[in-house]
């Protein structure tokens, strides 16, 4: 209580800097997008995906009523739900930006025009009549080594028709070149900070979300996010010489609301945690009830002594995997017979017609993963038939007693994220949204292999935590298991540690 005290008194003092706009009159809901296809085939997937669509523009036809203001916007993904990207508006008369939406960082940044590595999308200080220039230094360091670097600014910024007027946000100068490789490889302008704000903050430390509160008829907000079809992305292959790596319809991100029409049932609204000896709350982080894979309850945590608290298990959808401690990891692909560690890759490798089933216990419930999104990549190296081809796993190690739960497990919730009082809630998807139980045969498969092979399309990865390698094996993206229902065509990546941001 006495942390909600301060954070709401520096929040009523971030007012006389950071404005809220006027309220609309009607719920906007804003969609998220990925790159993954714009074709679809008259099947199972198709009919999944038409689900999808009539939910997603549901609000749009049919505004809710309400007597205050929810706003929503859709997402986009990228190289087939590595990022997913929310659009931004900053300045006046406003600039579009497309932005990384991470719940795992409070920093918002976009690259300034001095910024020769950021790619095209720049903002220009000197278009907006409502940006200040400030002398503060912007610096944000990712676990993956990757940075940027410049001076904050402050700025009319717009999302999903909610505004914050002199909201801080890092004008970049400098980017690293593997974070440089990442942005201009899925079309991205920089990242879009949702974490839970810093209660020992300065104005420039406050997310966006958080000054926008006052206008929000909830102090909450919620996120669904879809994954790739295999129909899209066979389509795609025959179009071009390369995949379409982008969905412009990849989820939605709801602000001060929920949309009632992308879940079921009730929303268990789980405690937000702090850290081991801290005071105040950094992340969207839940105490881990525990893990199950194939039937087998594993061992959470890598300190493994009695009495010792639970593992948090930090939700993020900056991060496009899962992560745990090396120990817990090690044994969840125990799970999958003849699953090896690939050094080389620096993740797990398996056979593709493994089974494995996973769940996560969080809040007294139990939350399944499907086989969808637990396989990172398929290997096509050495392999002659679908039998002997071998995946990389969706699950990464962490080098502390952490664990990240990414897109891979936020596919499978409707996700809500609330300030007071602090929790995380989850629901199930609506029916119709969860596509992960198609069959395809085998040749089906085969073709699109080929088909997919032939084209060497290249849609590399970019969500934080992965590196592009030197491509010593050609892989294709593989969200299904045993049988594969979405290819999609990558350079394989070394996968590195994606602990938290």
């Amino acid at each position: 209580m006495a942390l909600l005290v301060v954070l709401l008194l520096a929040f009523m003092a971030a007012l006389a800097t950071a404005r809220p706009a006027q309220r609309t009159s009607h719920p906007v809901h804003l969609r998220l997008g990925a790159r993954s296809g714009g074709q679809y085939h008259p099947d199972p997937v198709t009919r999944r995906h038409w689900t999808r669509e009539r939910a997603l523009g549901a609000d749009e036809r049919t505004p809710q009523r309400r007597s205050t203001t929810s706003g929503s916007t859709s997402l986009d993904s990228y190289n087939h739900d590595a990022v997913y990207t929310v659009p931004v508006e900053i300045g006046t008369p406003p600039q579009l930006f497309n932005l990384v939406l991470d719940t795992g960082s409070r920093t918002t940044w976009v690259g300034g025009k001095a910024c020769s590595s950021c790619g095209t999308g720049l903002f220009d200080t000197d278009r907006s009549r409502s940006f200040k220039k400030t002398k503060v230094s912007f610096s944000v360091a990712y676990v993956d080594g990757t940075n940027a670097t410049g001076v904050y600014g402050r700025d009319t910024v717009t999302v999903a028709g909610h505004a914050v007027d002199q909201q801080a946000f890092g004008l970049a100068s400098n980017i690293s070149a593997t974070l440089s490789t990442q942005l201009n490889g899925t079309d991205t302008d920089g990242l879009m900070g949702f974490a839970w704000p810093d209660a020992g903050a300065d104005a420039n430390g406050r997310p966006f979300w958080f000054n926008s509160l006052p206008e929000w008829p909830e102090p909450l907000f919620s996120v669904f996010l879809t994954r790739s079809s295999f129909s899209q992305v066979v389509d795609n292959s025959n179009s071009s010489n390369e995949y379409d790596c982008h969905n412009a319809n990849a989820g939605m991100v709801t602000l001060g609301g929920v949309n009632a029409q992308l879940y079921t049932g009730d929303i268990n609204y789980v405690p937000l945690q702090k850290a081991a000896g801290a005071t105040s709350y950094k992340f969207w982080s839940l105490s881990l009830d525990g893990v199950v894979a194939n039937g087998v309850a594993i061992n959470v945590s890598s300190l493994g002594a009695d009495g010792d608290p639970p593992p948090l298990a930090t939700l993020d959808t900056g991060t496009s995997l899962i992560t745990g401690p090396a120990d817990a990891v090690a044994e969840i692909y125990r799970q999958i017979p003849n699953a090896t560690f690939d050094a080389g890759l620096g993740t797990y490798v398996f056979p593709c017609d493994s089974n494995l089933t996973l769940s996560f216990g969080l809040g007294g419930k139990s939350y399944n993963v499907s086989p969808a999104d637990l396989v990172y990549s398929i290997q096509l190296e050495d392999a002659s038939t679908v039998s002997d081809l071998m995946c990389t796993g969706a699950i990464g190690v962490c080098n502390d007693n952490k664990w990240t739960l990414g897109a891979t497990f936020l596919k499978n919730v409707y996700s809500v994220y609330r300030f007071d009082p602090p929790a995380v809630g989850l629901a199930s998807l609506a029916p119709g949204l969860d596509n992960d139980d198609y069959t395809y045969t085998d040749d089906e498969l085969s073709d699109a292999l080929n088909e997919a092979a032939q084209h060497a399309a290249v849609c590399p990865h970019s969500a934080r935590g992965n590196k592009q390698s030197s491509a010593r094996r050609r892989a294709l993206l593989l969200p299904r298991m045993p049988l594969i229902l979405a290819i999609l065509g990558a350079l394989t990546t070394t996968i590195t540690s994606s602990c938290l941001l």
